[in-house]
């Protein structure tokens, strides 16, 4: 069971991204992505990205923006400091998804993400092995 959010982010503060989540394809989309485990021994699915740019609290907005400590994530309530690194929802920024806000840094991840998938689908297609 994943600690109330206070001990939560405490457990979190020094390296809150250096979770150990295991890879998972996006069943709709096919983009490589992190499953978390939830509280209620569900999963999510969490963006990878550039740990020296990670994004923040005040850039995603809830329900999409999530803390991850070894396997398990928690999404970040409201009030949380929007300078927390966090982890976006893939479900947020899938390509192959209605996009469920329009908001900056969504729809610009999800642009990154339309890019990726179609990259792929181009290897696919030539016949070229992902990395």
């Amino acid at each position: 069971m994943i600690p109330d959010v206070a001990a939560f982010q405490a457990s979190t503060a020094r390296t809150p991204l250096l979770a150990h989540l295991p890879h998972s394809k996006c069943p709709s989309c096919g983009l490589e992505t992190l499953l978390g485990m939830t509280a209620d021994s569900g999963t999510v699915l969490l963006e990878t990205f550039d740990p020296l740019a990670p994004p923040t609290a005040g850039e995603i907005p809830p329900p999409h923006r999530w803390a991850a400590n070894g396997h398990f994530a928690q999404q970040l309530p409201d009030s949380v400091d929007p300078r927390t690194a966090c982890w976006i929802e893939h479900t947020a920024v899938c390509p192959a998804l209605p996009l469920p806000i329009d908001q900056p840094a969504l729809r610009a991840r999800r642009h990154l993400n339309t890019e990726r998938a179609r990259q792929a689908r181009d290897l696919h297609e030539a016949g070229i092995p992902e990395e």
